[in-house]
């Protein structure tokens, strides 16, 4: 399940039903309601992962039975679907999504082994971006967030729990390792 979000609305695709599904759901945050808009997913797949511009959302990789690298938009005004022919630069699961004002990157994820990828894709234009940034550790099941400035990739699974934080600097697209790390080494966020 993959999650992006506008202004006023969280959008969240794909899952595991057990069957892999397509759907997209919506909850608009003034009145907490849900609804369930005609776009789905070009490939019904789980573990996606989301990014976001101010104006469409986009779930990138996953896995359909096979590792993905399909990335597909909703765009927020009309909640229409849109199927850019960018895709990710390695097809993966279990990775995750951060978002600078011009361009959203996927960190990490499973490939068959572990990976220390992190692949993009430019709002303006929906044109792929593959940085020579990468992660210090190759790792799965990690978590994302981000500042106006920098990602930052949290934990993960490295073949146990990690603790490590990265930081990619969106103007540079550049990783670097803080010496900063999470309280306790932890996967699955």
């Amino acid at each position: 399940l993959g999650g992006v979000s506008s202004s006023t609305t969280w959008y969240f695709a794909g899952g595991d039903t057990p069957t892999t599904i397509s759907d997209i759901d919506v909850i608009t945050f003034s009145t907490e309601a849900a609804t369930n808009p005609a776009a789905v997913l070009a490939v019904a797949r789980y573990d996606v992962a989301g990014v976001n511009s101010s104006i469409v959302g986009y779930f990138g990789g996953g896995n359909s039975g096979t590792y993905c690298s399909d990335i597909d938009g909703l765009i927020f005004n009309t909640e229409a679907a849109t199927n850019p022919g960018a895709t990710l630069a390695v097809a993966r699961y279990y990775h995750v999504g951060v978002s600078s004002t011009t361009t959203g990157y996927w960190g990490g994820g499973h490939t068959g082994s572990l990976s220390s990828e992190i692949d993009g894709l430019t709002f303006s234009t929906e044109t792929a971006t593959n940085p020579s940034a990468t992660l210090s550790a190759a790792r799965q099941q990690l978590g994302g967030v981000n500042s106006s400035t920098s990602g930052y990739f949290g934990g993960g699974n490295t073949g146990s729990d990690s603790n490590l934080i990265d930081k990619l600097l969106f103007a540079t697209e550049t990783s670097t390792d803080l010496n900063a790390t999470l309280a306790v080494g932890r996967q699955s966020l």
